[in-house]
């Protein structure tokens, strides 16, 4: 997750906003410290796909 972020220019704390969730838990999740619920996963893929348009059918 963290390279396709990086790769694509957004920082983690604006795709953390966009997800409505913490910027240091979105930060453990790249770090592999927390793991990611479904619940989280399909916030951070509508955030995704509303910055970036349709990633993956999210």
């Amino acid at each position: 997750m963290r390279a396709l972020r990086a790769e694509s220019g957004l920082s983690q704390e604006s795709l953390a906003h966009k997800a409505e969730i913490d910027r240091s838990y979105m930060g453990g999740i790249e770090r592999g410290e927390h793991n990611l619920t479904i619940i989280n996963l399909q916030r951070i893929c509508k955030a995704w796909m509303s910055a970036f348009g349709n990633w993956g059918g999210c």
